[in-house]
């Protein structure tokens, strides 16, 4: 039978210091022809059409406990980190999401491919990229970029065609590029107004129903950007115990959509569980553990999971995940 586990995350407080990224720690920058936005020879173009957004880039680190650098291709460099937004329709075409920058202390402009992460809005793709090389010169000691260093970055989709279409969606003029220098405070940073990230006016509400008897259903349309109801009856597992009055059983809820790396979850007494997690009272406990959870825009499928447990002086556990392959079910 394959079954999920979530282990309580512990988060252990050290000293932070500055941190040295390895230069294999993703994809490796590579040489690149600057912006050919309005030449007659180049088949680059703007997007202003929201299809390609840069969400953020950030200096990784602060003063206090320093700035990450990466030792590669020679040098020493400070690091930065962002997100930006593809419309899937353009990854549909084969197109590949990266970033194009150039630092003042460097002659030449530099390529990273982004790669792809959760998250992102309804009809787009996320994608995280790192500039580890070839930014701004990172000398022993530093306590951050030279205040007179800037860094230009902008992000694209190569198409198959040989072309590659620029973010330009908060610029008006073709040869302007994002510019992280000291006064931004090495950044850009979110802006609500560009590309907002929408969802339908009335979100779809899809519910699936575990009844006492087995088994699950739906109803309602479970799209990208909608939202996840679960109605799980408790009484399908039926582990119970207490210990001076108090519960000492939990039923824990896993939902896992198919663009996560780890579920979300919540459970009915919160033994060991989350900080959101829906609490029954002793006396009066609902048959019914309900709860919502967004769908999010890059998801294609989703799989739940549910397990009893017993603690106290008679630790046992019992699942119910059909048999072992979860319930599944698509997003359209």
């Amino acid at each position: 039978m394959r079954q999920r586990f979530v282990v309580p995350v512990v988060v252990l407080l050290v000293s932070a210091v500055a941190g040295c990224v390895a230069p294999d720690d993703g994809p490796a920058a590579e040489t690149a022809q600057g912006p050919g936005i309005g030449q007659a020879d180049s088949l680059d173009s703007a997007d202003r059409d929201c299809r390609v957004v840069l969400r953020s880039a950030n200096l990784v680190g602060d003063e206090e406990r320093g700035f990450d650098t990466s030792c590669a291709d020679g040098g020493c460099w400070f690091v930065w980190t962002g997100l930006l937004d593809v419309d899937a329709d353009l990854l549909g075409d084969h197109g590949r999401p990266a970033v194009l920058f150039h630092s003042s202390e460097e002659s030449g402009w530099w390529s990273v491919a982004a790669e792809r992460v959760s998250g992102a809005p309804v009809g787009m793709r996320r994608f995280a990229f790192s500039l580890t090389a070839h930014t701004a010169f990172a000398p022993p000691a530093s306590r951050g970029p030279a205040a007179d260093t800037t860094v230009e970055l902008i992000p694209y989709v190569a198409l198959d065609g040989g072309g590659r279409l620029f973010d330009h969606n908060r610029f008006a003029r073709d040869f302007d590029n994002y510019v992280l220098s000291a006064d931004r405070e090495w950044a850009v940073t979110v802006d609500p107004d560009v590309c907002p990230a929408g969802t339908a006016p009335n979100p779809a509400v899809a519910v699936l129903r575990f009844p006492e008897g087995g088994g699950a259903s739906r109803d309602g349309d479970l799209v990208r950007g909608g939202t996840l109801r679960v109605e799980y009856d408790v009484a399908r597992l039926p582990l119970r115990h207490t210990h001076n009055g108090f519960p000492c059983w939990d039923i824990q809820a896993f939902v896992l959509f198919s663009s996560d790396d780890t579920p979300f979850y919540t459970t009915v007494n919160a033994i060991g569980g989350p900080a959101d997690a829906v609490y029954l009272p002793p006396l009066a406990r609902e048959p019914v553990l309900t709860f919502e959870v967004p769908v999010p825009g890059d998801a294609t499928g989703v799989e739940l999971w549910f397990r009893n447990f017993t603690g106290c002086d008679s630790p046992a556990e019992r699942w119910d995940s059909d048999g072992g392959a979860n319930y599944r079910f698509d997003v359209d």
